[in-house]
Parts: structure tokens; C-alpha cells; sequence
């Protein structure tokens, strides 16, 4: 597929490359990103759940802590590993595979 085919056949390049910046610009937890990190259960894991799981396992450990214990990897919030390399520019990115993704 190209990207006409997602755009438009009166899309010109320019649209294109407009299109894809602004995908840049999508937040940690969007869909967009979410492909790119390797699928669906990156989405959502955005600054803010990250820190907040951080948060709850420091706190988790020193409460543990104090009591003389640690804290296994069973007690921590665990979170998706990255599957696949990220694109690093616009011109890696795969614009097929995306769409495809994103229909499944």
C-alpha cells in the first residue's frame, strides 16, 4: 500500500510528510507509538503510569523494607517489553506495517 492509498489520490508528498510529523508528535500512550514500541499493551504507558508504578514499587519496597523483607519481582508492577527496534526517523517507519496493525 502507499500512502496515497491512506490519504488520498489529490495527497501530495508534502501531505504525506505532514502527516507523519505530526505523528511524531502523538503522545507516549497513543497507538501510534504504541507500534512502534512492539503493540497494543504499550498503550496506555504513558509519563504518568510510568511514574506512578515507579511510585507504588519504591513505596512498596521501603515499606517492606522496614519490616525486614524485599521486595520480589512478583510484588512490582510489571510492565510490556519492548518487542521491536523503534523507528528512529520518519523515514524508518514502516507506514504499511502501521496501518495494518492498526486494522487488526
Amino acid at each position: 500500500m502507499r500512502w496515497r492509498d491512506y490519504l488520498g489520490p489529490e495527497a501530495t508528498a508534502e501531505d504525506a510528510r505532514e502527516a507523519l510529523e505530526l505523528a511524531e508528535q502523538l503522545p507516549m500512550g497513543s497507538r501510534y507509538v504504541a507500534e512502534l514500541l512492539g503493540g497494543p499493551e504499550f498503550r496506555g504507558w504513558d509519563l504518568d503510569r510510568q511514574i506512578a508504578a515507579d511510585t507504588r514499587n519504591a513505596l512498596w519496597a521501603i515499606t517492606l523494607g522496614l519490616g525486614g523483607k524485599k521486595l520480589s519481582k512478583s510484588q512490582m508492577i510489571s510492565r510490556p517489553e519492548v518487542k521491536t527496534k523503534q523507528a528512529a526517523t520518519v523515514a524508518e517507519f514502516d507506514v504499511a506495517a502501521f496501518m495494518t496493525k492498526l486494522a487488526s
